[in-house]
């Protein structure tokens, strides 16, 4: 009976895909001495972003903070980038902030740098049309990175199952 058990939970927690991570920015700073910070959810199974809640803080181009929860409508949705527009003004999209990553993200988690000039690559910048189809210039993130540690649901279930095998013994064993 315990070999049973034993080979359901492991069949169990061999199939189990990796659960969607939570990317923290790290160090964001623009050429205007602004900077951002904040996290987000990308599950890579379903290419779908999450929980988004990005600041970015005033400098010299832009002397206001302003806070991301929205993706662009208008831009592709992949792992290699994330293109926002601010909450504050979600019909007419007048700022937006775009990430194009140095490598694609993974369920996996690690680091990936968001700043890879040359050309720039992440920047924040004003809405030029509807939609946010162009833009106007705006200010470059010069470094930072993203950073995630999973915690696949593998290891609660394994956990589980290593719990619930000492249950059973204990209850044989008495």
């Amino acid at each position: 009976m315990h070999r049973v058990i034993t080979l359901v939970f492991l069949l169990i927690t061999a199939n189990t895909n990796a659960a969607p991570v939570t990317w923290t920015l790290n160090g964001v700073t623009f050429d205007d001495m602004g900077t951002a910070s904040g996290s987000f959810v990308y599950n890579v199974d379903t290419n779908i972003y999450s929980d988004i809640a990005i600041t970015t803080s005033g400098g010299t181009y832009f002397d206001d903070s302003q806070l991301y929860t929205l993706i662009n409508p208008d831009e592709i949705i992949d792992a290699k980038g994330l293109h926002l527009v601010a909450e504050s003004d979600p019909q007419y999209l007048t700022r937006a902030f775009n990430f194009n990553f140095a490598s694609y993200l993974t369920n996996q988690g690690g680091t990936v740098l968001v700043a890879t000039p040359p050309p720039p690559t992440a920047f924040e910048t004003r809405c030029a049309s509807d939609l946010c189809r162009s833009y106007f210039s705006g200010r470059r993130v010069t470094a930072g990175s993203i950073s995630a540690v999973p915690i696949p649901a593998a290891v609660w279930l394994f956990g589980s199952g290593l719990g619930l095998l000492g249950w059973f013994r204990r209850r044989q064993s008495a």
